[in-house]
């Protein structure tokens, strides 16, 4: 097999020559070198084919003697053409590795213009890192015993605008939504740290450009719409990028509907800005019992009643402040009635779910002579499904995420007409 394999070899190198010897016979330059075997002359195919005969007995030795029988047939022309195919492959290696080099070499600057660009755009942000449920006091000078006037609960960040150095620990002078003061450096992160967490702890926005702006079933704008939002109105979006019928760019989002259902719709992204929302600071009205620089929830106790009054307390302090966002659930940037009511369970410990129908399907009936600060009061609009919720304070009155055009309010009970269903999450 291995006798064939060569002569197979031999023949197709002879071929080989024979096409490239040039038409009308061989000049004095193309004629073969006399090789040690006294093989001479070019006698194109048939005398290369018979000169291998001649050596061809299968052994190992042959091999090599025929081989060089190959070397001593080609050309002076054939011999510069493997030179200049030689050169050629080895040029186009050396520059593949010059690329590569170069490759590498941009991907490095790149990288590193990267991470100039990050630790430019978090600078000068901090992010509190707190057990859930805790927050740090937001001090009107950097002193334990000033005034406190705001508190930043977990992952909620500011800007830093001074740090402050003192024997006891140093204080960054940090602005954060509506609130200016003074928190314990210690009980932050900042810079790249922040850049490193910034996806996980943040949530994206379309905020819309202009009014009547058509939220879509579908990403195309032939599809059903589901609503329309007017300009500054944000929604909560979870893809962007997503190309529709016709080559149109659109947003998917977070769009609570009439029945209160949250379901995803898509928005023109031309029609959108897209804006990355951190938790920020939460003023207060009253100062709070605790005098360190963090708080803790759990001082409230175990008891319902407690953590219902707290809650109810707690909540009345969005009031005038925070607006109603459609699908928003942020006790910063925004919330509708059920984001609003999940936002403040989460902050004293308790998980919900999102909408209202999801809510009042969760908790446990109650009658109206069993509410409590705390518990949840449902409403539908002209006897359909439950359509909106609202957290019970007491004395017959409820706080809730109305509606934009009156964000976060206090109202009696009977304001949106009789409540169709109690539920507790407490008691």
């Amino acid at each position: 097999m291995k006798r064939y394999r060569l002569r197979a070899v031999l023949l197709l190198a002879a071929l080989t020559c024979s096409m490239l010897a040039p038409a009308g016979g061989v000049s004095a330059a193309s004629q073969p070198v006399e090789s040690e075997t006294g093989i001479l002359g070019y006698n194109g195919a048939a005398g290369f084919a018979a000169s291998v005969n001649r050596f061809d007995d299968g052994s190992d030795k042959s091999e090599t003697v025929i081989a060089n029988v190959i070397g001593k047939f080609m050309t002076q022309d054939q011999a510069a053409a493997r030179m200049a195919a030689e050169a050629e492959v080895k040029e186009a290696a050396q520059k593949a590795a010059i690329q590569a080099k170069l490759d590498a070499e941009e991907a490095a600057r790149q990288a590193e213009e990267n991470l100039q660009a990050l630790k430019k755009k978090y600078k000068n942000i901090c992010v509190a890192q707190v057990k859930e449920g805790s927050w740090v006091n937001v001090r009107s000078k950097a002193s334990a015993s000033a005034k406190i006037v705001g508190v930043m609960f977990n992952n909620a960040a500011g800007t830093i605008e001074e740090t402050v150095k003192k024997s006891g620990g140093n204080w960054y002078k940090i602005r954060s939504g509506k609130v200016e003061g003074y928190v314990k450096a210690k009980y932050f992160i900042k810079g790249l740290k922040v850049a490193e967490i910034a996806q996980d702890i943040s949530k994206l926005y379309c905020q819309i450009e202009s009014d009547g702006v058509k939220v879509y079933k579908k990403a195309d704008e032939t599809s059903k719409a589901l609503g329309k939002m007017d300009r500054d109105e944000l929604l909560m979006m979870s893809e962007r990028n997503i190309v529709g019928k016709g080559g149109t760019v659109f947003c998917k989002v977070d769009y609570e509907n009439k029945s209160g259902d949250n379901v995803s719709g898509y928005i023109v992204q031309d029609d959108v800005t897209i804006i990355r929302y951190f938790e920020r600071a939460e003023a207060v009205v009253e100062e709070k019992k605790e005098s360190g620089d963090v708080g803790d929830l759990s001082n409230l106790g175990t008891d319902s009643n407690s953590v219902g009054e707290a809650m109810a307390a707690y909540a009345q302090r969005y009031c005038g402040i925070l607006p109603y966002v459609w699908g928003g659930t942020s006790l910063t940037n925004g919330a509708d009635c059920s984001g609003f009511c999940q936002a403040i369970y989460k902050r004293f410990g308790y998980s919900i779910p999102r909408t209202s129908r999801q809510q009042a399907a969760a908790g446990r009936p109650i009658s109206a002579s069993e509410l409590q600060p705390g518990d949840l009061v449902f409403y539908s609009a002209r006897g359909l499904a439950i359509g909106h919720v609202a957290m019970y304070i007491g004395n017959g009155m409820i706080v809730n995420e109305a509606n934009s055009y009156r964000d976060c309010c206090v109202q009696t009970i009977t304001f949106n007409g009789q409540p169709v269903k109690f539920v507790t999450f407490l008691h």
